[in-house]
């Protein structure tokens, strides 16, 4: 299912993408869905750093692992839950610098989606990192509870119907 463009909303406690006034630890990722995939630039800070200034792997799996789930939301439309996640790290991550995150959904069928992810430099394409994921699909009562712990400003997309 194809849908509009534009941002998504936030679980405000969420490590990736919440309120730094809530949850002080979280990235405060802000996630865009181009109307085929999700498409966003971070820039993690060093206090997420494994090793001297290197992205931990762990921060990494999360991000892919977060932008996946939200690239097969917005093309079922309903909310999912890992399965599985497998992420190959292809070269060091420097914190502070911008990098582009893409997912998207792969295949749907039954009542799990693939998905499949990758982190670049912001313009030459350099990939950087790549994932895929399997995920399950939250059952509708789930997904709408989920959905009202969710923020939604002004002009996000909605998730769930």
């Amino acid at each position: 299912m194809k849908r509009k463009k534009g941002y998504l909303p936030r679980y405000e406690r969420c490590f990736i993408c919440g309120d730094r006034e809530v949850n002080p630890f979280s990235m405060s990722i802000r996630f865009y869905w181009d109307g085929e995939r999700i498409d966003t630039v971070i820039k993690p800070m060093d206090c997420y750093m494994g090793f001297e200034r290197i992205l931990h792997g762990g921060v990494q799996t999360a991000l892919m692992d977060e932008a996946m789930g939200w690239a097969v939301t917005m093309e079922i439309g309903t909310f999912v839950l890992t399965r599985k996640l497998s992420v190959e790290f292809l070269k060091p991550l420097i914190t502070g610098r911008k990098y582009r995150l893409i997912a998207r959904a792969v295949e749907h069928s039954g009542k799990f989606s693939t998905a499949e992810g990758v982190i670049t430099d912001n313009s030459a394409g350099k990939v950087f990192a790549r994932a895929e994921g399997t995920f399950f699909h939250m059952p509708e009562k789930q997904a709408k509870k989920v959905n009202d712990y969710l923020v939604y400003r002004p002009g996000d997309l909605k998730c769930v119907f």
